[in-house]
């Protein structure tokens, strides 16, 4: 898979004096990018190595050169951190934020210390809320929300399983109804609702 052909993204980074990298930024928005026009669900980034990308649930290694095994990553993407979130990473060696581009689409983003290294997790969130049907879930799932009004209701599973899609689909049949006052706790936000009732 190629790299993106911005001219920001065409940059040798073996040995490359620091002013001959782009900017970080710019390189960050450009893979964001990438990800949108490519549908893409998943962007890991590793110092030393290239960018990969998941699509279609295959990884797939992005053509070009490594990233610096330096501070580029961390460069790429702490102007993203919300206000008083950058000192979290230094605190406990990662940080959890989500943003949104241009295009309307948003990034769960987990910017992380590993091996002396900064790295980062990057899935793209879907912006439509997510219906039973669309995820072709069992009709338990409606049946237990419709009748389910106080408790406690644990969605669990591997990464990548719909944990987050399948939360957001009761939410949303919540949402579409009932009257009611809905509290989420999470870290970051993924899917942003609308009230409806």
């Amino acid at each position: 898979m190629a790299r993106p052909s911005h001219d920001e993204m065409t940059h040798d980074t073996a040995g490359a004096p620091r002013e001959n990298l782009p900017p970080p930024d710019q390189e960050m928005q450009a893979l964001l990018h990438f990800l949108s026009q490519q549908q893409a669900s998943d962007l890991h980034l590793k110092s030393g190595f290239a960018p990969i990308v998941r699509i279609g649930g295959h990884l797939r290694r992005i053509q070009g050169p490594p990233l610096p095994e330096n501070d580029y990553i961390e460069q790429m993407l702490m102007p993203m951190v919300p206000p008083g979130r950058g000192q979290e990473l230094e605190r406990t060696g990662g940080v959890d934020f989500s943003v949104r581009i241009d295009t309307g689409d948003r990034f769960r983003i987990n910017l992380f210390r590993a091996s002396g290294h900064t790295h980062a997790a990057i899935r793209r969130v879907q912006s439509k809320i997510p219906s039973f049907e669309s995820l072709q879930l069992p009709d338990v799932y409606r049946q237990t929300i419709e009748h389910t009004y106080e408790g406690l209701i644990i969605v669990s599973g591997v990464t990548g399983s719909g944990k987050s899609s399948t939360l957001a689909a009761m939410l949303g049949w919540i949402n579409e109804h009932r009257s009611m006052h809905v509290i989420t706790i999470e870290d970051p936000i993924e899917f942003v609702f609308t009230p409806n009732k």
